[in-house]
Order: structure tokens, then sequence, then C-alpha cells
């Protein structure tokens, strides 16, 4: 997962409770536009890094949380990832089907179809959806402080992404070939790239934009921690 959702992307590690470690990303928080955490319950808090206090040193902070359970509730400050959110939202009971709990498959292109697929098959939903709505959510708050400033919180909880997409339907079966023409995934276009993990061939940006194009650093992944703390 390490090389399919980090392309392009700077990687630093710090511990937080080692207080010269903690100055660093405080020194990089007066230039950020958007600081993001996954903390369970307050453990940021506690930290010296909460959205008020980030705010506080930087007005016009654009502060993405992610929660497995909300925020309200006995479970509020409980850790938890992908599958628990699936599992007690319900949604593998669903999936499964006859009492049976089933963890949601993608499928991958037929063998010997080219393009090869630039994703194997994975279990992993819930990270990937969330992701995409906290994504969506600071995009829409970066354009709301460019027309009215102010600083803004983005909230997104795994289990609330679950139930929200369960709300949109479902297949009234699931007893099809998924190699079948009309059920085939459309050949995607992609990339590819050496890293010091090996080749990575993963989807190409979906938007095209005329002005700005796209394009990430060379290698497409670094070594996760190798960069140093600054801008």
């Amino acid at each position: 997962m390490w090389t399919d959702v980090n392309v392009g992307m700077r990687s630093t590690m710090l511990d937080l409770r080692n207080a010269d470690q903690a100055k660093a990303l405080d020194a990089l928080v007066p230039r950020a536009d958007v600081f993001m955490e996954s903390f369970s319950g307050r453990g940021i808090e506690r930290l010296g890094f909460g959205v008020e206090e980030v705010a506080r040193k930087r007005p016009g902070i654009v502060y993405l949380t992610v929660r497995c359970y909300g925020w309200d509730g006995p479970w509020k400050d409980r850790a938890g990832f992908d599958m628990e959110a699936l599992t007690v939202t319900g949604y593998t009971m669903a999936e499964g089907g006859g009492g049976k709990p089933g963890i949601p498959p993608t499928f991958p292109m037929p063998e010997g179809e080219s393009p090869t697929p630039a994703f194997p098959p994975t279990l992993v939903l819930n990270d990937y959806i969330a992701g995409y709505l906290g994504a969506a959510g600071v995009i829409a708050a970066l354009r709301r402080r460019a027309r009215q400033g102010g600083s803004y919180h983005v909230r997104v909880s795994l289990s609330r992404a679950a139930m929200w997409y369960q709300s949109l339907g479902t297949f009234p079966s699931t007893d099809f070939d998924a190699t079948a023409p009309e059920h085939r995934m459309v050949p995607p276009e992609t990339v590819r790239g050496p890293t010091p993990y090996g080749e990575v061939h993963r989807l190409a940006p979906l938007v095209k934009l005329s002005r700005t194009p796209s394009g990430w650093r060379d290698p497409l992944v670094i070594v996760r921690g190798s960069d140093r703390p600054t801008w």
C-alpha cells in the first residue's frame, strides 16, 4: 500500500514525544496549508498539535481529522481501522450474506489482457474511500478559504463513510462473471517508474489540466522517512 498511496510525496518521521522532534514539526506549521492527523481519541491534542493549537499557530490552516468511530458516543476515542469500521456498521454481514460476514472484493482484469492491472486485488475499501472524501473536503475548504478567509476543520469518519456508501444501494446479486464484457473493467491509463522498492505501476492522474499539467517527482516513491523535516 505504501507504493500505491504515497506516489509523489515526501516522507519524514518524527517522535512527537521527543521535545526536539516536536519542535521540528512545530517549525513547519506556520508555512503549512493543510495539517492532517489520524490519531485515536485525543492523542494529538496531548502532543500539542490539536486543531485549536495548530489554528492558533497558523491562522488559515485547513485541518483534517480522520477517526474510525466519529466524535460522539462511547467509542469516539477508540482506535480502529478499515475492516473494523466495515464490520461494526453491518457492511460485512450484508456483503457476505446468509449470516456469514464477507469482505468486499475488487476484481483485476482477466489474465493476459493488456494493459495489465496497475493494482492487485485488495480487501481494503474504507481507507481509500475515506481518504477520497477527506481530500475532497480539504479542497473545498481551501477554495472557501481563498474566497472568504478563515481556518477550517475537516472531519472524516471511517464508520460513517461505510454507512454512506451502503446507503447508495447494492447489486441484487454478486453471482456474475466478473470477466464478462458487461462487467469487465475499462483498461485504465497507467504510469510506470523505477523506485527504491522496484518498479511501480499504478493509475495515472484522472484529471487533465491544460494550464497546469500534473506530474510527480522522480522517483515516484521514496524510502519512507528518508526526508528531512524541512520545507
